[in-house]
């Protein structure tokens, strides 16, 4: 599977042009074994590339600014779920993803080049988790997990408790109730 898409926008002003670039393309291979009655395993790998580009220039004053964002991700993925009754099943996974990032942002002024910014690295992101779901009536579900968090680059882990209950009161109406801990390492 994939999905692609290029974008970039002009501002056609003669004496101050820009242009806004953008480009994503993720492509990935997923795969699901049935083991026995009751256990399923799932795969997956991802490829994602993203790039944001910026260039706006003032001509009659000679005067040049760039900016050059790129992201790259292989990420692998693998989940096992069971159900170990009608009423209980669990579910646990890992989550591991190379990051490839670059940035670099430069300014030209009369003829002199200004680099501000211009870097390249790479870091690994490692994640676990696991949730159980108990049906105690065939109208209260009760939920149960953790999700755990570590990146390489800075060392930075989290755990995050997670919990929920859904009330089914009538055929097509429910309320649900959920408390947990979330985290999100942003874009480099």
């Amino acid at each position: 599977w994939g999905l692609g898409g290029l974008s970039e926008q002009k501002v056609d002003d003669a004496d101050f042009p820009e242009v806004y670039g953008a480009d994503l393309g993720i492509g990935g291979l997923s795969h699901s074994l049935l083991i026995g009655e009751n256990t399923l395993l799932k795969t997956a790998l991802v490829y994602s590339y993203q790039e944001q580009a910026y260039e706006y220039e003032e001509i009659a004053f000679n005067y040049l600014e760039e900016e050059k964002f790129i992201n790259k991700t292989l990420r692998g993925k693998i989940q096992l779920s069971h159900k170990f009754s009608p009423r209980f099943s669990l579910q646990a996974g890992a989550i591991g993803a190379a990051l490839d990032f670059e940035a670099r942002v430069r300014e030209r002024d009369n003829n002199v080049e200004i680099e501000e910014v211009d870097t390249k690295g790479n870091t690994t992101q490692w994640q676990g988790y696991t949730q159980a779901s108990y049906r105690l009536t065939q109208d209260l579900t009760f939920n149960a997990g953790f999700h755990m968090l570590y990146l390489a680059l800075t060392e930075a882990s989290s755990f995050e408790p997670r919990f929920g209950a859904k009330w089914q009161f009538k055929e097509n109406q429910s309320l649900s109730l959920g408390y947990g801990r979330h985290s999100r390492i942003e874009s480099m």
